[in-house]
Parts: C-alpha cells; structure tokens; sequence
C-alpha cells in the first residue's frame, strides 16, 4: 500500500503509455493516402541512400517551376526527418508500416519527455501535467497522425526532448566544466530539432532567455550555439537546402488572412476535446493566458517558445492544425495552471472539488471518443484520396514505369508521388489546356477529384484531340498528350 501511495502518478502515467500504444497502433493501416508531404520525405530519404540529393534538389525546382500552383511544396524539406527516415528505408524501402511505428515511438517518446520534464515533474507541476497527459495520451487527434509520414510527430519529440534537456543542464543555474560536452551537444540536439521542423529555430530564442533569466554568463554560454553553428556548416556541404524559399509565402499574407488565422486557432480548443459549445474556447484561452503569466518564470524556455511559434503561425498564410500538434500540451499545461489558480481562490479544499471534477469530465469524453473510434471499422481511403499501395495505384504507377521514357514529363495532381513511385519528372496542371506545358508527355486523371490541381473532367473530354487516352481503371486515367 505504501509503494502504491508512493507511486501512484508513474502507475497512472504508465496506464496511459498504454492506453497510447494500444489506440496508435490499433488505428495503423496499410499503405497512405495520395494528399501530403510524405513522398518527398521519402524521396529525400532514399536520396541519402543513393547520394543524389542534388540531383532530387534539381529536380523538384523543375517540377515546382513547370506546376500551374506553385506553393504546394517547398523543392525541400529540411533534412531531419529525412535521417530518420533512412535507416528504414535502408533496411526495408518503402515499408509505410515501419515509418508508422517511428512516429508511434516518437509519440511515445514525447509523453516521456514531458512528463520526466524536470519542472513539470516537481510537485507543484506533478498533478497538472498528469491531467494534461490524461487529456492528450487519449486524444484520436494524437492517435490519429501515425497513419500519415509526416515530421508533426517527430518534431513533437524532439521538441518535448530540447525542453528536457535545456531544464535540466540550467536547473542549477550554474555552467560547470564538467557539463562542457553537454552544452555542446545541446546546441547539435537543437539544431537538429529545427531541421525537422523550421520553427524549432525559436529554441535558440528560448535558449537566450532562459540564460539569461538564470544570469549565467562566460565563454560557456556561447558552446550551444558555436556547435550548432559548426553543425550547421556541415549540413550546409552535405545537403542541399530548399526550404527557405517556401517562406516567400509571406506575401500572400494579407490583414484578413490574419484576423482568419487568429479566428481559426481560438476554436482549436473546443476542436480536439470534442466540446460543442464555442463557450469553452473563451474559457480555456483565459485560463490559458493566466497559467502563462502566473508559470512564466518555472517555465521561461516553454513560455517564450509558445508565444513566438503563435505569433509565425498567426502570420502564416495557411490555418493548418496540425502545425499545433506540439504546442496544444503547453497550452493545455499553462490552461491547467491557470484554472488551477482560479479554483484556488475558493480556498484549497473548494478549488479541489471544482478543478477536478471538471478536468475529469473533459478525460472522460476524450477517451470515449477515441475508444469508440478505434474499435470501429477504420477507413482513411476514399475514392478522392486513394491508397497510393492500392491496387489501382499500383496498376497506374507499373503503367507509367513501363511505357514512359526517363525522360517524359508526366501531369498529376499530386506529383512528388509519381516522382517518387516511377523516377519520371512530374508537374501539376490546371487552368486553361492553351497553358499546358510543351514538354509535357503524359496526363494523370484523378477520376473523382474534380477541378483539384487538374482539369475538369469535361475539359478532357472537349480536348480530346490533344488527349489520348491509353490506361483506365476504377481511379485514374491516363491520356498521352498529342501534339496539335
């Protein structure tokens, strides 16, 4: 009984460890679907194996000039989640269940990091962060993004990692020599978080602030940084770097576009914990602006990290959700902080009844949701979105292997997977067919996409003195371009 007293937070932890493994790897299916960023990912992977990732730099740049919508892909990705991606790729090729099971580690991984945090895991900390873990180790929104390879969830771990390790070199507020080589490899271990996702370059921000908050000064202070540096010239001769054109998106950016973006991430909340009454969004972000004033100074590194991201993506031209995946468990730990403290004013016993009854509805509904989801029949592939292991894809793909030359240009709307399946330069074309490309050979038809990167279906079949159709089956089409 008294181990049990002692150690009931970690037996708890340990019981929703569980509860993640058995809800992510209960949703794991075959294959991935055709929308996302995975084929370049996977692309840029196996271009470590090759060697060739100039040569994958080259020709993403042909691709993107030659799409009718450009922004769809930067020519590439930063090269983090790639090395993750290479030892499978070495060892099995394209096997999308062992990229699934490195984001099911990763995900894992982070609720470690963030619970072994070394503030959050003092007492003050202990019982926020476990009901912040009750809220989101059962979350399908968690559970959900193993089935897609994408860098959310290993940028989630490092992340949570980087916390960590920054909270535990400067707990003593002190830079000692023996901790020399842990400074340097703070400053590799950022680095490398920023290169799977480009918004991890605000860790260096927290870095600052938080060497600064503890006044700790001296050539020491500057080790981090010097080996970041230096790794960072290594990268820069090993890998080629596509990515910082993708921030000309910027331009785009528009005051409406802003107030959308801000709009859009307030209803976030209510979202992920299933709530349908928009009140609760007002609710949390006050809660969650007092946790932040009130755990600001514990929490410096968190705090200044959480506010700089918010303000990139409020400024980003696209609303996408899954760019908070790793700051939904720092808002939620500064929303439990701040709830707390309002309870508390009732005085500690009346705070306690109120808090906790009311955290504990929110688990409750969260885990329902997710357990319903989970146990009933999983279907991510539709007849817009295909299986890209499919059978019909696969009859496309061996189609274009073998009656295209190296050399074709081939038409899709989602072309870094034919890049990636068949090794043949690909474009996206939409619009009017007098703008179609002259060195484009080949056309892939979406059947049931519509208007999406393609051409209306009717506008082919008006054309069909330019369109050739040679390759039919349940999904796609395929027409060989005629000249006029």
């Amino acid at each position: 009984m008294q181990f049990l007293k002692k150690h009931i937070t970690e037996l708890c932890f340990m019981l929703l460890l569980c509860g993640t493994l058995w809800g992510a790897v209960q949703l794991i299916v075959s294959g991935h679907i055709f929308n996302g960023d995975f084929a370049l990912y996977i692309r840029q992977a196996q271009s470590i194996q090759y060697g060739d990732m100039q040569q994958v730099f080259s020709d993403m740049q042909e691709m993107i000039a030659h799409s009718t919508y450009q922004r769809y892909s930067p020519i590439l990705y930063p090269w983090g989640y790639p090395l993750l991606l290479f030892p499978c790729v070495a060892l099995f090729g394209i096997n999308y269940f062992a990229f699934k099971i490195v984001g099911v580690i990763c995900l894992v991984g982070a609720f470690i990091f963030l619970y072994y945090h070394p503030i959050l895991s003092k007492e003050r900390f202990r019982m926020s962060v476990l009901l912040v873990l009750a809220l989101l180790t059962g979350n399908i929104f968690y559970w959900g993004y193993v089935n897609s390879v994408s860098s959310e969830l290993p940028f989630f771990c490092f992340l949570m990692f980087s916390f960590w390790t920054m909270n535990k070199l400067y707990a003593l507020k002190e830079q000692t020599e023996k901790r020399t080589i842990l400074y340097i490899g703070l400053g590799i271990l950022l680095f490398f978080t920023a290169q799977i996702r480009t918004e991890g370059y605000f860790l260096f921000i927290s870095l600052i602030v938080l060497q600064w908050k503890n006044r700790l000064l001296g050539w020491r202070f500057f080790l981090p940084y010097a080996s970041a540096l230096c790794i960072w010239f290594v990268f820069t001769l090993v890998f080629p770097s596509g990515y910082t054109e993708h921030f000309e998106h910027f331009k785009v950016v528009t005051l409406t576009n802003l107030l959308h973006n801000i709009q859009t991430f307030y209803e976030y909340p209510a979202q992920i914990l299933y709530i349908p009454f928009s009140l609760f969004n007002l609710f949390f972000w006050v809660n969650c602006l007092l946790g932040l004033y009130i755990s600001s100074r514990k929490l410096t590194a968190e705090s200044v990290y959480l506010v700089s991201t918010i303000m990139l993506l409020i400024c980003w031209p696209y609303d996408v959700i899954r760019y908070w995946l790793s700051l939904f468990p720092l808002c939620f730990i500064f929303f439990i902080q701040g709830f707390r403290f309002m309870c508390m004013v009732w005085g500690k016993k009346a705070g306690k009844w109120v808090l906790y009854p009311i955290i504990g509805i929110l688990i409750c509904s969260v885990w329902k949701v997710s357990i319903k989801y989970a146990t009933s029949p999983i279907q991510i592939y539709t007849t817009i979105n295909p299986n890209v292991e499919g059978e019909s894809a696969q009859e496309m793909y061996a189609f274009l292997r073998t009656n295209t030359a190296q050399d074709d240009w081939i038409a899709c709307g989602e072309s870094r997977s034919i890049y990636l399946y068949t090794n043949r330069l690909s474009c996206n074309i939409s619009g009017e067919v007098s703008n179609l490309p002259a060195n484009v050979n080949w056309y892939v038809e979406f059947l049931y996409r519509g208007s999406y990167l393609q051409y209306p279906h009717g506008v082919i079949r008006l054309n069909h003195n330019r369109f050739q159709q040679v390759f039919c089956n349940q999904d796609f089409a395929i027409y060989k371009i005629l000249t006029p």
